[in-house]
């Protein structure tokens, strides 16, 4: 019975979890396998994939007409980065 526990213990410790969020999602390819009538659950397992991942490209999908990422969405880039920076007072420079 001690030895079943700690083989298993062994076996859960050096058992590694498949990490998803490496696995980049496939909006192309869950979209394709939505438009074949197959289910979420079963592209979600198929594509190892997260079943709320399928849901969202699916929504986003029939929303927008697209699965690509919306133009403009994300941080915007900074206006005063070193470089500009030294461009501006570069320009000032020769101007005065």
């Amino acid at each position: 019975m001690a030895e079943h526990k700690f083989n298993g213990y062994m076996q859960a410790r050096n058992f590694k979890r498949y990490n998803y969020a490496m696995e980049e999602a496939r909006p192309e390819e869950i979209m394709r396998l939505v438009h074949a009538q197959m289910a979420p659950r079963d592209i979600a397992k198929t594509l190892k994939n997260a079943l709320s991942t399928v849901y969202s490209v699916k929504s986003r999908c029939m929303g927008r007409g697209t699965v690509r990422r919306k133009f403009g969405s994300g941080r915007p880039i900074s206006v005063s980065t070193p470089r500009l920076v030294r461009a501006i007072e570069k320009e000032l420079k020769e101007i005065w």
